[in-house]
């Protein structure tokens, strides 16, 4: 095992955090009372909470000193997390769990479009093809909520829950490229 997994920390990270993601559409799907703005800020606030904490765990007493380390890149990325998070949530209030999560899912394809506008990547013909027929796919797994209503397709597709879902892809590959663009050697 690399000296770098040497400890369980990693690990268990790699555990927690997909499962912590994946069990926001169930759990949102059982509030009841509160309003999808609601349902977003207190996401927000219980991610505050929980960085704030973490940090404390990571670098104690030196929070203050990490966060104002990150820059001007840190800020862009924590902009592009808040709007990722918040636009998650309020997809997740108004359309399919699952159709939710396959749009989150284009977030590589979008990586590989914003790869080759920003950094100048160039993107192989297997890639574009694989773009191509990535975005196919997502567009006939959510285009069901589309057709259900054949007298009226409006009737039953939420428009502004897909674009809430769109968002999220979008903004998650954006805060990848400029990540990469930017040669951030700070922790963010």
């Amino acid at each position: 095992m690399p000296p770098s997994f040497a400890n369980g920390r990693p690990w268990v990270a790699m555990i927690i955090a997909p499962i912590l993601w994946s069990s926001a559409g169930v759990v949102s799907r059982y509030i009841e009372r509160a309003g999808r703005w609601e349902i977003a800020c207190l996401r927000s606030l219980f991610c505050a909470i929980s960085m704030f904490l973490i940090l404390n765990v990571l670098k104690p007493g030196r929070v203050t000193a990490v966060v104002r380390q990150m820059g001007r890149m840190g800020i862009i990325s924590s902009v592009l997390w808040a709007l990722m998070f918040t636009c998650f949530m309020l997809a997740l209030t108004q359309i399919p769990v699952a159709n939710v999560l396959i749009l989150s899912s284009l977030s590589p394809l979008a990586a590989s479009i914003f790869a080759a506008g920003l950094l100048r990547e160039r993107l192989n013909a297997l890639t574009c093809a694989c773009i191509v027929l990535g975005l196919a796919g997502a567009v006939i797994m959510v285009a069901g909520d589309f057709m259900r209503e054949q007298s009226n397709p409006l009737a039953s597709f939420n428009v502004a829950g897909t674009i809430f879902a769109l968002i999220v892809p979008f903004t998650a590959a954006l805060n990848w490229t400029l990540i990469k663009r930017s040669g951030a050697t700070v922790d963010l």
